[in-house]
């Protein structure tokens, strides 16, 4: 349950886990538990990304900083303090497996209760492995992804008792 947690999302994009967080709106939301986060804090490498959400954030709950922070990636988790760390669809967007290292230290010593990573699994750790899109699904060219491998994650971090999701598609 996010119930009455800090969630801190690495890699907001528009914002929109921020609104389903705060708002509690997710769909079938019931069978999860309630999950009426009680701060956001939304951390983007991306200006433009930080400007989206607080304007999203903004325009639904105020400037209620007792409710949500947009901030920058140099924000110390540590300090930070949050209950659950989400980071979505971000991990394949880093630019070397040394950024990724400094960023799973970083996560492994936060303090947090529970980790929600969505990576891409390789056969070994790699930055800059082609990756081949059909170019009709969409509109932009990936020239490279990182990934990394569970016995990578695992040896990072240690601190956490490690659940896996795997899932395989064929399109």
């Amino acid at each position: 349950s996010c119930d009455g947690k800090h969630i801190a999302e690495v890699g907001i994009g528009g914002g929109l886990l921020g609104v389903v967080l705060l708002s509690g709106t997710a769909p079938k939301a019931g069978k999860y538990g309630n999950i009426s986060a009680a701060h956001y804090s939304g951390i983007d490498v991306s200006g433009r990304q930080r400007k989206s959400s607080q304007d999203r954030l903004s325009s639904l709950f105020g400037n209620d900083s007792s409710r949500f922070a947009i901030l920058d990636a140099s924000t110390d988790l540590s300090a930070l303090a949050p209950d659950i760390v989400v980071s979505l669809a971000t991990i394949q967007s880093f630019p070397s497996l040394a950024y990724a290292d400094e960023w799973l230290e970083q996560v492994n010593h936060c303090n947090a209760s529970r980790l929600m990573l969505h990576v891409l699994v390789g056969n070994a750790a790699c930055c800059h492995r082609n990756m081949s899109f059909d170019a009709t699904l969409s509109p932009r060219i990936v020239q490279h992804a990182t990934t990394l491998t569970t016995d990578y994650l695992l040896q990072r971090l240690t601190n956490y008792n490690l659940r896996w999701a795997v899932s395989h598609s064929n399109s």
